[in-house]
């Protein structure tokens, strides 16, 4: 997400959070696959199967990091 982040020159921040949260969502799936051969399907599940719960912690996970890289470019 750092990488992300700074490859768009800082513009990932002008997303919506629903956007910044399934991303998350789709680099974690793409994380399960590379380590796990035949993932539960929870673990794979699409962004609109997700629990609140974890919609919000995936949008929490990518805003913790943009703070973080903003702040150290300042």
């Amino acid at each position: 997400m750092v990488d992300f982040i700074e490859l768009t020159d800082g513009a990932a921040t002008r997303l919506s959070s629903e956007l910044k949260g399934q991303f998350v969502a789709i680099c974690w799936i793409g994380q399960i696959w590379a380590r796990i051969p035949d993932p539960k399907p929870g673990y794979i599940a699409p962004w609109d199967q997700l629990p609140q719960w974890q919609q919000k912690t995936d949008i929490g996970v990518f805003e913790a990091i943009e703070r973080d890289v903003t702040a150290s470019k300042s």
